[in-house]
């Protein structure tokens, strides 16, 4: 019996593990490059160029800002991400969010 529970647990974890490597590129099939399109800034990387989402305050604060990096979920930059670095940017924060 224990056997037969730990074959079907570690079944289980490998299916969820293949569903979820499976996902990824069917998702970029299906939408396009969509995390490319939402950046709109690219910064030097060390790899490279870095392509990223920056909110700015809308008004001109004198002095230095405050910085937040904001890291997504492991989907990526989508627009609830973006929507939370506009509602920063608007308390006075410039907030880069890399994709």
């Amino acid at each position: 019996m224990r056997t037969l529970k730990r074959v079907l647990i570690g079944s289980l974890v490998a299916a969820v593990v293949a569903g979820v490597a499976v996902s990824i590129p069917i998702d970029r099939l299906v939408t396009g490059d969509a995390v490319a399109r939402l950046a709109n800034a690219t910064l030097p990387g060390p790899d490279g160029p870095l392509h990223a989402y920056v909110a700015l305050p809308d008004a001109a604060i004198a002095g230095p800002l405050p910085l937040v990096v904001m890291i997504h979920e492991f989907w990526g930059l989508d627009e609830a991400t973006i929507g939370k670095a506009e509602l920063l940017a608007e308390d006075g924060y410039v907030v880069v969010a890399p994709t």
